[in-house]
């Protein structure tokens, strides 16, 4: 299991996140870890394995795609 130390809270984001961990019933390492993991999920990047294209695509393509809203 890894750690992580953060440094620099402000008094009132700990105060925040003190509250949010009090009203889910969490400690406050468990609140920060579930918040976490709400943000970071989501984004994950699929593994990608660029011999798998036929050729690259161009810049045009690329932001076409995101447009789109593909991955």
């Amino acid at each position: 299991m890894s750690t992580l130390v953060l440094k620099g809270l402000s008094p009132g984001l700990h105060a925040e996140l003190k509250a949010r961990a009090k009203a889910h019933r969490r400690s406050l390492n468990q609140e920060a870890i579930g918040l976490l993991e709400q943000a970071v999920v989501p984004y994950r990047v699929p593994d990608f394995e660029p011999a798998s294209l036929a050729k690259p695509l161009t810049t045009r393509e690329v932001l076409a795609g995101i447009r789109e809203g593909r991955p």
